[in-house]
């Protein structure tokens, strides 16, 4: 379905920082895109639990993140509720090991809980990746401990040195998504970079441009200067 959000925010006339602008068919003009937060996403969940298409979503805002998770599934031809597979609560059976370890020890106490099966697709880490990983707690919802493991996996790598700082290397950010396959009764978990909004919109700062170097003797200068050393000979 299309929904009909505006994505721009109307251009300020003393915004400081130039940005690219369209105009709509009422001669309204348009620079900023709005940030991708409940103003834009809100509408959109809205519209879509009111098109008459199956299921019904809400949306948990929890920091810098917005998770769109099902609120409602047809059973029977009706709507019943549903609790979201990642808002299972979990024991966190392993609080410690390797970040691909911790991943596993997740999916296996989300599969126990819920009676379903959850195949990792695209993720961040591998059985080769030794990097570990801890979990803070018992008893959580297993997307806090995903968002636990995420964060410290976007850290590995980063170890703070001076060239590190000197590259401003922002720690790495994932989204995800935990999609239901039909065809094989089960749920796919695939996790993805995304880029950091925040240090996108900080003003970059160029480096002076170099001094251009000083020009040198000309060829003329070159051929009619004496020879290191020479005796110069005077003309009568």
């Amino acid at each position: 379905m299309a929904f009909h959000v505006d994505a721009r925010l109307p251009t300020a006339s003393d915004d400081p920082v130039p940005q690219p602008a369209i105009v709509d068919a009422e001669g309204r003009v348009y620079g900023h895109t709005r940030p991708l937060g409940p103003a834009v996403i809100d509408p959109i969940i809205q519209e879509y639990n009111s098109s008459g298409n199956p299921g019904q979503f809400k949306v948990i805002y929890d920091g810098a993140y917005a998770h769109i998770v099902p609120a409602g599934v047809l059973e029977g031809g009706r709507l019943v509720p549903f609790e979201p597979i990642l808002s299972t609560e979990i024991a966190v059976d392993m609080p410690e090991g390797t970040c691909w370890d911790l991943l596993n020890g997740l999916v296996d106490e989300v599969q126990q809980a819920r009676k379903v099966g959850i195949m990792l697709w695209a993720v961040p880490v591998s059985s080769w990746d030794p990097d570990r990983c801890s979990i803070s707690g018992h008893n959580l919802p297993a997307r806090d401990v995903l968002l636990q493991l995420l964060g410290q996996i976007g850290k590995h790598g980063r170890t703070g040195s001076p060239a590190e700082d000197k590259l401003k290397l922002p720690e790495e950010r994932y989204a995800w998504g935990l999609v239901y396959e039909p065809t094989s009764d089960a749920y796919s978990l695939w996790i993805d970079s995304v880029h950091n909004a925040e240090e996108e919109r900080k003003p970059k700062v160029l480096p002076a441009p170099a001094r251009p170097p000083s020009p040198g003797p000309s060829i003329e200068q070159l051929l009619m200067s004496p020879v290191p050393g020479a005796t110069p000979v005077k003309k009568k």
